[in-house]
């Protein structure tokens, strides 16, 4: 990939798109192939969950139950190899602690959840890429804390929820690569992930409790007892995406992302989506939604200074089933150490739920070529 001149309009779109997990690097030397650069990360992710009620969020009614987590960490490593001037590969692996939860009556560990990355790009001309890049999350079992509702009432359970995923992403893009100062990329993906999950409650033998159990008994088919009773679901989710990206002056670049979702099925009968989708994606500059999204759109905006590089963005997302909408604004600055040692801290902030549901995170990037 070293035709394309990173000072027109850097690396190719691809390159700059692909997920930043992957590469292990024994695996990659034993190739033979030659190093492009290495990336690691470290994100961590802090929750403030409310506990007005808000539209159902799959089997739950209240916003604690919509979101039972309390944040997590997240370190990636990632790389990239050239097995020719036009093609070039990666692989890789995350992991993400999600942190423990405890209500008056329940309290967890914590959980470990783990993803797979691989994929290749194939720069065509020099002003077309294809890019398919495969995840796989590997089933986990996680537990968390938190408090359901049924009639006028509450109990404090641990949902036990055991996860997989898989997934598939192909993309082309076509990028203007020429030696102006207005420069610009536009590509289109289409990508599909399915998810599997099975989550329970396991009920404390508390008066609450009981009472719970007593409930389900009398109600099997209540909201609140799908969880007591136990649910199984798979969902296949679609995700068609399109960015532009523009260099309007030498060093500023604008960017629009947008993507449409498409699923098989209902896509709040996962239950607890934010325990079932952590850890499945291969960017933690993402947020963490809280249900599944039906639509997103993100502008964005860059600076770049000699050493240092600037990008804000701010995503508007919509829910599906009617779960409300997500707003989360991210700030990235880069650090251009040498020409081939990058430094990044990404800032992030996220409301759901009208700011009932509020999210912070941080993360840190480490880039290094050859």
């Amino acid at each position: 990939m070293q035709n394309v001149s990173r000072e027109t309009f850097h690396r190719p779109r691809c390159f700059r798109l692909m997920p930043r997990l992957g590469l292990a690097l024994a695996l990659l030397a034993a190739t033979g192939a030659r190093a492009h650069d290495v990336y690691m990360d470290v994100g961590l992710h802090a929750a403030r969950v409310g506990s007005k009620a808000e539209p159902a969020c799959g089997l739950a009614d209240p916003v604690t139950e919509c979101n039972p987590r309390n944040g997590n960490f997240t370190t990636s490593v990632s790389g990239t190899v050239d097995f020719s001037e036009s093609v070039s590969a990666w692989a890789g692996f995350a992991y993400t602690r999600d942190f423990a939860t405890a209500t008056r009556e329940a309290k967890t560990d914590g959980s470990n959840v783990y993803l797979l990355s691989a994929g290749v790009a194939w720069l065509v001309t020099d002003h077309w890429t294809t890019m398919l890049n495969g995840t796989f999350a590997p089933a986990v079992v996680m537990r968390s804390a938190t408090t359901v509702s049924f009639e006028d009432r509450t109990a404090d359970v641990v949902v036990r929820s055991v996860d997989r995923s898989f997934g598939l992403t192909a993309l082309a893009s076509y990028m203007s690569a020429g030696l102006s100062s207005f420069e610009w990329a536009l590509d289109a993906s289409v990508g599909a992930t399915r998810f599997d999950t099975s989550q329970s409650a396991e009920v404390p033998g508390t008066v609450r409790g009981l009472a719970l159990r007593t409930f389900c008994e009398q109600h099997p088919f209540a909201r609140a007892c799908a969880l007591v009773t136990g649910a199984q679901t798979s969902v296949w989710q679609v995700r068609l995406g399109a960015t532009f990206i523009a260099t309007l002056v030498e060093h500023a670049d604008l960017g629009l992302d947008a993507a449409w979702f498409v699923y098989d099925k209902d896509p709040t009968s996962i239950g607890f989506f934010t325990v079932a989708a952590l850890g499945q994606s291969a960017d933690l500059g993402n947020g963490v939604p809280v249900a599944p999204y039906l639509a997103t759109a993100k502008p964005s905006f860059t600076w770049r200074w000699e050493r240092v590089t600037l990008k804000v963005s701010y995503q508007f997302g919509v829910y599906a089933g009617a779960l409300g909408v997500n707003h989360l604004v991210a700030l990235k600055g880069t650090l251009h150490a040498t020409k081939k040692v990058h430094l990044s801290l990404t800032l992030l902030g996220q409301s759901d739920g009208g700011g009932r549901n509020v999210g912070v995170a941080g993360v840190l990037g480490l880039l290094v070529e050859f």
